[in-house]
């Protein structure tokens, strides 16, 4: 298990368990402590393993991002601080469509891109709120065992796409903490409100699988097999999701 402080992780699924069991305190002061600025380099590796390292090169702002990724991780903290962690609270606070949008708009620390899109740069931002909300919600599927009883038919992938699925399954899990009910829908449009037309289902699977799979994904997606997994575990997400209470798990 990563502590923080070497062995920093390389990849989504170990980042996964990292991020787990990592937790943020009002004293520590990312400027200062060593910790902090370990966390800082394990969130970046995960988005340059989702976006691509020439991402970064290209149109991100380097000294621009630490200062805004520390000013969103408090903003998520405090938030979640101050909430009873109910899935319908966090939904009306934490709307993926407009949380870190707006953070974005009114950070004292603006975080600079260089000839990016406005949907490359949503998804950047959905994408980093995401890994930042990460450790405050229990993971659903802890283990393997867990993760099979729900999706039995998973035994038959090898290991490490089981592995993948169950990260991916648990990142689905998260996204719906951030989008009401009715978003998940396959013919909703997540960004009515956002004046952003995107399909709901098809924008959550993408931004989910740059985080699982990284910024080659697109390279993976004709493949049957992996296309159908993945929209199978959004749908019965999406169901189970529908049937649960609004308490947060295992709190």
């Amino acid at each position: 298990m990563h502590d923080g402080s070497d062995n920093l992780p390389t990849n989504v699924l170990a980042l996964e368990d990292y991020l787990r069991f990592i937790k943020v305190t009002d004293n520590m002061n990312p400027e200062k402590s060593e910790w902090l600025d370990s966390y800082y380099k394990s969130v970046l590796q995960t988005m340059e393993f989702s976006f691509g390292k020439s991402f970064f090169v290209e149109k991100v702002n380097m000294d621009s991002l630490k200062l805004f990724v520390d000013e969103m991780h408090r903003s998520v903290i405090e938030t979640v601080k101050d909430n009873v962690l109910e899935k319908r609270v966090l939904r009306e606070v934490f709307l993926l469509c407009r949380f870190p949008l707006q953070l974005m708009e009114n950070s004292g620390h603006k975080l600079e891109f260089n000839f990016i899109t406005e949907v490359e740069k949503k998804t950047f931002l959905q994408c980093l709120f995401l890994v930042l909300l990460r450790p405050h919600i229990p993971l659903k599927y802890e283990n393997m065992f867990s993760f099979l009883q729900i999706y039995p038919k998973f035994i038959e992938r090898d290991d490490t796409e089981r592995e993948k699925l169950k990260a991916f399954s648990n990142w689905v899990d998260l996204v719906f903490y951030t989008i009401p009910s009715k978003v998940r829908i396959f013919t909703a449009s997540l960004f009515v409100s956002c004046s952003l037309q995107i399909d709901a289902r098809r924008h959550l699977l993408t931004l989910i699988s740059k985080i699982v799979d990284g910024s080659d994904f697109t390279n993976k997606t004709s493949e049957i097999a992996y296309s159908l997994d993945r929209e199978d575990i959004y749908r019965m997400e999406s169901e189970l999701s529908s049937d649960e209470n609004d308490g947060v798990r295992g709190r």
